[in-house]
């Protein structure tokens, strides 16, 4: 058989080309649309979605109707908790290897990275539902959410080593006695200092927000060597260190 050369190779990359972009183009759209898809679609569409949320490839999103039972198995039938582990571990891993001095900082996020909130998730439907202001003060009010078991491990480790622990959140400053009395009842003790949002600060996206609080808090003398979250927007912007660490949440999205 001769090899395809000149116009007629041209010809064959072409079609090559045009038949990769039409099929590539279909499975984007399978993966990334928040639209309807036929049902026997649906779970691959939907751990299409988690993955995407995942990996910050998608932004702004609310989970699909059609989704709700594939982000539940998610959370509650041990892959969740198998991504936690891997996540953890991997830091685990990064902060071992340091040796940390005095000033040397790492910041955690709350929701969702050092306690679970899954069952005030269940009465939205895991995340279909918008997030309700009302609804979510009265939760943390009960302040009765769960530690993440390897989130937990892990912070003790770094405690542990020296490293000082600086706890971040978007939470309001009017929720700060709720939030203690949580961490404190699902096993968190000793961080170096707790940062809440501000009346003045209800405005601000939350990346601009933890910006800012990291810099201000880099500005005292100490150093961020690392963040550990399940938002990109934990995890993004100025002085958030050399390692970021993304927890799993396919459940809401906060920019």
């Amino acid at each position: 058989m001769e090899p395809i050369t000149g116009s007629s190779s041209f010809w064959f990359l072409g079609l090559v080309i045009l038949l990769a972009l039409s099929l590539g183009t279909a499975r984007c759209q399978l993966q990334l649309t928040t639209e309807v898809v036929d049902a026997a679609d649906v779970n691959d569409y939907c751990m299409g979605f988690i993955y995407n949320t995942g990996t910050d490839n998608i932004q702004g999103w609310v989970v699909p109707p059609q989704c709700e039972k594939v982000v539940e198995r998610y959370m509650t039938e041990g892959e969740y908790q198998r991504d936690v582990a891997a996540t953890c571990l991997a830091a685990h891993d990064y902060f071992s290897s340091l040796r940390p001095g005095p000033t040397d900082t790492v910041v955690f996020d709350i929701d969702e990275t050092l306690i679970s909130n899954v069952p005030y998730q269940i009465g939205l439907h895991w995340g279909v539902n918008k997030f309700d202001p009302v609804s979510w003060k009265e939760w943390t009010a009960q302040a009765n959410a769960a530690a993440i078991p390897q989130v937990l491990a892990l912070y003790n480790e770094l405690k542990d080593a020296g490293w000082n622990l600086l706890l971040l959140t978007g939470r309001a400053e009017d929720e700060r006695n709720d939030t203690m009395a949580n961490l404190l009842r699902a096993g968190y003790v000793s961080w170096f200092d707790l940062i809440l949002k501000s009346e003045a600060e209800e405005g601000l996206l939350a990346v601009d927000y933890k910006s800012r609080r990291r810099e201000e808090f880099e500005k005292k003398g100490y150093t961020v060597r690392g963040c550990v979250g399940d938002q990109w927007s934990d995890l993004r912007g100025k002085a958030a260190g050399d390692h970021a660490f993304k927890l799993p949440n396919p459940m809401y999205y906060i920019a």
